[in-house]
């Protein structure tokens, strides 16, 4: 079983929201359910105030300390994003552990929960491709994939995003495990600006790397800004591919649930076909283990990897 939950059942408004125990949870360290897309329409994501590593054994008790994707009924009866509504207000950055790595997020004024774990599988796969490879990480947030390239044996890790206080968390995330060879060796840079015209501004450069990590938020918020959110995906798998190393590999992830996989594969075909790159899909993945479908539009999680030709070669 992916995990049991024990403990009471609240209502705010129109909403539910869970606490208990989570008493066992495949590959976490019992800090989340459904962190991406709730449990079912109008369930609030929860998240623990209290995760530290080195308490299996024990049936640490949780509260909300997270409310994800508030429920309009939620507002309506005065509970805020990032309130605590059950157990203590954390003080500080929750820390966590994934798969040996040490990592914070501030689930209170983080954005949605603080840190994603839906994308924890992907991160491990970035980890095992990343031994002596350039990395850049685009819309780094708290810095969970340049923290999983480095603890990989990346030579260097680039982070991008828009928001400094992410950057700064992303850094204190990988200086948390610098006691590991790999991650103290691992060159870090940043860079705090769009992501777009900061691919495009690499790209004008020169520069490029050769595992390019491109994760960036939902682009279709409803049905109407499906059409935008399509051209927004081939525009950044355009920026993307620009500045991967022939002969590198471009991750390419989407979080919009009304964007299909399919689709997502067909923004990057194009973008290829248009700067006249040869691609080739290496693999697709969706949700892990314990982010089950159960929903309409359930299926939001999507990454592509593909390999980019080098000059010369055919795929």
């Amino acid at each position: 079983a992916a995990g049991e939950i024990l403990g009471l059942q609240h209502r705010v408004g129109g909403a539910h929201v869970v606490t208990g125990h989570l008493v066992h949870a495949i590959g976490l360290h019992r800090g989340m359910v459904h962190q991406g897309a709730g449990i079912e329409p109008g369930i609030l994501v929860i998240a623990e105030s209290h995760v530290f590593p080195g308490l299996e054994g024990h049936d640490q008790p949780f509260g909300l300390a997270v409310l994800g994707h508030v429920a309009d009924a939620a507002r309506a009866a005065g509970v805020a994003d990032g309130s605590t509504v059950v157990g203590t207000a954390p003080d500080a950055p929750v820390r966590f552990g994934e798969r040996g790595l040490h990592l914070r997020a501030d689930v209170v004024r983080g954005h949605k929960t603080g840190h994603f774990l839906d994308q924890r599988d992907n991160r491990a796969l970035v980890r095992s491709m990343a031994s002596g490879r350039r990395v850049l990480d685009v819309f780094s947030a708290t810095g969970g994939f340049a923290l999983a390239a480095a603890a990989g044996g990346a030579e260097s890790v680039t982070m991008v995003d828009v928001s400094r206080p992410a950057l700064d968390t992303a850094r204190a995330n990988i200086a948390a495990n610098s006691d590991l060879v790999d991650v103290a060796a691992c060159e870090v840079s940043d860079v705090c600006g769009d992501a777009i015209e900061v691919l495009d501004r690499f790209a004008a450069e020169g520069r490029t790397w050769d595992l390019v990590i491109l994760d960036p938020p939902s682009f279709a918020p409803n049905a109407a800004s499906r059409a935008r959110a399509l051209h927004a995906y081939r525009r950044l798998a355009t920026a993307g591919l620009r500045v991967t190393e022939p002969g590198g590999t471009m991750v390419q992830a989407s979080c919009s649930a009304r964007v299909d996989v399919d689709e997502l594969a067909d923004c990057v075909q194009r973008a290829a076909r248009h700067i006249n790159r040869r691609v080739r899909e290496q693999r697709r993945t969706a949700h892990p283990i314990d982010h089950p479908i159960g929903f309409d539009r359930g299926a939001y999680l999507k990454a592509l990897y593909v390999s980019v030709a080098a000059a010369g070669t055919k795929n």
